[in-house]
């Protein structure tokens, strides 16, 4: 699926961030992708995710409600206030986030990204994204169940090369 997105940039210091925004039902989110070397860093003491990513191009990929994002809200994760999502809503999202996945993909050209899950209702809805993807993203390759809490994800993208 060729879809142009237009991916805003910002730097924070050398941090470098690919950021766009999507709605949900009357919620708009912002999805953050960066390559920030000190928070893929953390990554490289765990022995099931250090090899996947270690010498590779690798962005973190980070959703939330925007309105969290800029106004500093403490649990920068949590639900939306007052909004339930119900079966339509959770399509909706995965949709959402496997278009704008593939939309920086073709984009950037990363070997991969990692993303974690900041509940368990996320950890559900990610693992249902990676075992039934759209057929647009049938060329990425998930790994799931990773990081001592078994949240922690891994995208290998078409451009991945086995060392």
């Amino acid at each position: 699926m060729k879809t142009k997105i237009s991916f805003h940039q910002t730097q924070d210091n050398d941090i470098i961030y690919h950021h766009a925004d999507f709605k949900i039902g009357s919620v708009v989110y912002m999805i953050i992708f960066s390559d920030d070397n000190d928070s893929l860093f953390y990554w490289l003491d765990n022995p099931d995710i250090s090899p996947l990513i270690q010498g590779r191009k690798t962005f973190s990929i980070k959703f939330a409600v925007k309105d969290y994002i800029e106004c500093g809200n403490d649990d920068l994760y949590a639900p939306a206030d007052n909004h339930q999502f119900g079966k339509a809503e959770i399509r909706q999202l995965k949709q959402q986030l496997e278009i704008l996945v593939s939309a920086h993909y073709q984009q950037y050209q990363p070997d991969c990204y990692i993303f974690v899950a900041e509940r368990s209702s996320l950890v559900r809805m990610y693992k249902k994204m990676c075992s039934q993807p759209s057929e647009f993203m049938v060329n990425f390759q998930p790994i799931t169940d990773l990081g001592d809490e078994k949240d922690c994800f891994i995208l290998k993208t078409p451009h991945y090369k086995e060392a």
